[in-house]
């Protein structure tokens, strides 16, 4: 998933970290969350169970992920299976 943010990456990435209890819960295995200076975007990369959980959690979680400066209209998810 990536996105782009209306926040410094400092600034999100201190939201994102202390949210972290809510993606323990989701069951959201951390791979991968970086910043990409070249297209100005932040990275993340999740294993879980399904889609459903990413979908379920983005909208639980609206509020918190908007206030973190993404901008959630920017969001583009690819799914990568085995």
């Amino acid at each position: 998933m990536n996105a782009e943010l209306s926040t410094t990456y400092a600034e999100w990435k201190k939201v994102y970290d202390g949210h972290t209890w809510a993606r323990d819960e989701a069951n959201m295995k951390e791979i991968l969350v970086n910043w990409c200076e070249e297209d100005q975007r932040i990275y993340v990369c999740y294993d879980v169970e399904s889609m459903e959980v990413i979908e379920k959690f983005m909208v639980k979680h609206a509020e918190v992920i908007a206030s973190s400066g993404h901008k959630q209209e920017t969001t583009v998810v690819k799914v990568l299976s085995d």
